[in-house]
């Protein structure tokens, strides 16, 4: 993975990363439901919704729209911070 990778910053980009941070606002949001004096199925179904199933809906969204490329943009980062340089001996 010499060559650097590229992202391409369309409204896949952008929508993608809105759904990856929404995925970890929503069970905060969750916690804020039953202020809302709302009945009591209403609130454990909205807080259910947004504390179990959301997130990894979300997720799984960001994915599809993310794609291929900027998950390799991303592993290329992460790999890069735990590369051993090859000329440093390891040290006990």
């Amino acid at each position: 993975m010499n060559k650097s990778l590229q992202i391409h910053k369309g409204w896949k980009y952008y929508l993608g990363m809105a759904c990856l941070i929404l995925s970890f606002g929503l069970p905060f949001i969750g916690f804020l439901i039953p202020f809302l004096d709302l009945p009591g199925g209403v609130t454990a179904l909205l807080m259910g919704i947004l504390t179990l199933g959301g997130p990894e809906v979300m997720i799984l969204l960001a994915v599809l729209l993310l794609g291929k490329e900027v998950l390799d943009y991303f592993k290329q980062k992460v790999f890069r911070l735990f590369k051993r340089r090859s000329h440093e001996p390891i040290q006990y």
